[in-house]
């Protein structure tokens, strides 16, 4: 067996998705080993995340960390390490494939919407124009 550590992060926790998260991270296979509610302190941020201290994001990391709670927690499954990122990256795709049919979604609604309203103006004109013309 090999764990890993997962946390969520305080956006989850803000957002309520604590139980949606758990429940997928448990339907890949993952056994919870521990698991706590805690708010990071900056100092306890900079020294966990020390390894990006010279990257131009760590200071807003640092930040993002300590903004609000989150929840660290040791999952354990054969193959443990690979298996998360795994299922990281699936999350990260469907989330991808989601916001791709929200902007064609968007983007077919914007064009109908606009031939609705070139349709509309033209049946306008020539409603005038009949209408003008049928009373001369």
């Amino acid at each position: 067996m090999e764990r890993t550590l997962a946390i969520l992060k305080p956006d989850c926790v803000q957002r309520n998705l604590i139980g949606k998260v758990i429940e997928k991270i448990e339907a890949a296979g993952f056994k919870i080993v521990a698991m706590k509610m805690i708010r990071l302190s900056k100092e306890s941020a900079r020294g966990f995340y020390e390894v990006h201290k010279e990257r131009p994001f760590f200071n807003d990391l640092i930040e993002y960390m300590t903004s609000g709670f989150c929840v660290p927690m040791v999952l354990e499954k054969e193959n443990a390490v690979e298996d998360f990122r795994k299922l990281i990256e699936q999350q990260i795709q469907q989330k991808q494939k989601k916001e791709q049919l929200e902007n064609f979604m968007q983007q077919a609604f914007r064009k109908i919407l606009s031939t609705a309203v070139t349709l509309l103006k033209t049946l306008l004109k020539k409603s005038i124009t009949f209408s003008q013309d049928t009373n001369s």
